[in-house]
């Protein structure tokens, strides 16, 4: 029997933030300038020139793993990638989902996270884990 040892990936956070016009819940991997410039401008709709620059990419060498939250009913959630893998020829990406702790601000909210890792395979699965125990 062959056992083959998960490789673990770098991973670089690109941007975390809130963008209205993420209102529904997805998980992406994005592997082509234009599918990256595609989602950076719905990041930032109204900001005019004021927009931050497109992050550079290597597309050849480097993914970009998007993860949305969709609405929220308050501020406070929060977002991680903890670890990136490659098993077997598929990527497990493991997702972070933390409520807000204590008293938060009432309003509606859009988290998403933006990280940036070694190029990934066409398979990839997002698996949630828990937060660590403080």
């Amino acid at each position: 029997m062959l056992l083959l040892a998960a490789q673990a990936q770098t991973v670089t956070e690109i941007r975390e933030g809130q963008a209205r016009a993420l209102r529904e819940p997805f998980e992406r991997v994005i592997r082509s300038k234009e599918a990256w410039e595609e989602l950076w401008k719905k990041l930032d709709p109204d900001s005019g020139e004021r927009k931050p620059l497109l992050p550079e990419v290597d597309f050849a060498k480097e993914s970009v793993v998007a993860i949305a939250w969709g609405e929220r009913p308050s501020a406070g959630w929060d977002l991680e990638v903890k670890a990136v893998r490659i098993e077997g020829g598929e990527a497990v990406v493991e997702v972070v989902r933390r409520p807000p702790t204590g008293v938060a601000l009432t309003v509606i909210t859009y988290p998403y996270l933006l990280v940036k890792t070694r190029r990934l395979p066409e398979k990839v699965r997002f698996v949630d884990v828990p937060p660590p125990v403080k």
